[in-house]
């Protein structure tokens, strides 16, 4: 999919793939986003939740990120 660079979805996703089998807590995202704002959870959500729904319009994927409204994480069967 293609995703703006520096937008916050490319942000989150980057951070992810750092670590893609670790289970990331919002909070933690939010620390090591690059500026110098820090982030409530609900937004962090929306932004995976719209990583989530892209990947699903334009793969058909719907389950590539699994998300809740503390943590998100990248599907372990999609990582090889």
């Amino acid at each position: 999919i293609k995703l703006t660079k520096f937008s916050n979805q490319y942000h989150l996703l980057k951070i992810m793939f750092q670590e893609p089998e670790k289970d990331w807590q919002y909070s933690e995202i939010s620390e090591l986003m690059d500026d110098q704002n820090k982030r409530p959870w609900k937004q962090l959500y929306n932004v995976a939740d719209a990583i989530k729904k892209k990947i699903a319009t334009e793969t058909g994927i719907k389950d590539f990120l699994i998300t809740t409204t503390q943590s998100a994480q990248i599907n372990k069967k999609y990582l090889s």
